[in-house]
């Protein structure tokens, strides 16, 4: 005889939230200045702060809008604890493209 699967172990446990970052765009900006290809890129744009989803790393993200030969390019940005934890180029599931965009200050 077979068992079912119990619902709780596709649960995901109960973590205390994680607080929105502070200032979480002078913490990117800051960032920005360190990317290895900043050079060859255009003018940065950020999208408004939202919470992380499906296997995506941190609690937080941002996307930065820029361009790099001429052609919009998307950045993913993961946070953690008020600060950044992983930079990537957007992939799909980042919804990047999607996004509404401010100037990045600092920048």
């Amino acid at each position: 005889m077979l068992a079912g699967c119990s619902t709780t172990f596709f649960a995901s446990p109960d973590l205390p939230a994680a607080s929105e970052p502070a200032d979480y765009q002078a913490l990117v900006a800051k960032d920005v200045a360190s990317l290895k290809d900043r050079a060859s890129m255009g003018v940065f744009e950020i999208s408004p702060l939202r919470r992380t989803r499906l296997a995506q790393p941190g609690d937080w993200m941002v996307c930065l809008r820029t361009t790099q030969k001429e052609r919009p390019t998307y950045i993913a940005m993961f946070l953690r604890e008020g600060r950044i934890v992983h930079t990537r180029l957007a992939v799909a599931v980042d919804y990047c493209a999607h996004e509404d965009y401010q100037p990045l200050p600092g920048t």
